[in-house]
């Protein structure tokens, strides 16, 4: 079992702004929110969960689920929610029955996505702000996000 299954398993997951995969590997991103109308990520550099636990930047969280969808024909189930922070916010995509973790993406600047859908490829969350996230089924540090922030 990999070390994020585990800690999957136990109801938390990693605080890192990025997108985690059940071999360990982290591809880092950073907000970008330069305008005042709508948000964009920017992907960072690679590394892996067992450095960043080495180095003793990470900590968990505990996690809550606020919406799932399953998607029979590709065997697999995603899930949306928030985590122990106001602005946390996480997608997951795990193989369906078997609730084992393909990746998650984690971000401390994202709020609570509330409802998630599968379609065409596409892992799509709205999170508490009203923005639409979309991440790739196979390449999910490929992210767009549309919508607009209110002030």
């Amino acid at each position: 079992m990999s070390q994020l299954q585990e800690i999957w398993d136990r109801e938390q997951c990693p605080i890192v702004n990025g997108v985690m995969f059940a071999d360990g590997t982290v591809k880092l991103v950073k907000l970008d929110a330069t305008s005042k109308q709508t948000r964009s990520v920017v992907r960072g550099s690679e590394t892996s969960l067992e450095s960043l636990q080495g180095s003793g930047t990470i900590l968990n969280s505990f996690y809550t689920e606020m919406g799932e969808a399953v998607d029979e024909s590709r065997s697999v189930k995603a899930v949306c929610g928030g985590a122990g922070m106001g602005a946390d916010g996480f997608v997951a995509l795990l193989q369906h029955p078997s609730n084992q973790l393909e990746w998650v993406a984690f971000f401390d600047f994202a709020n609570p996505f509330v409802d998630v859908r599968i379609s065409e490829g596409r892992v799509i969350a709205r999170n508490n702000l009203g923005e639409i996230w979309s991440f790739q089924i196979d390449a999910p540090q490929e992210i767009r996000i549309e919508g607009r922030l209110t002030n």
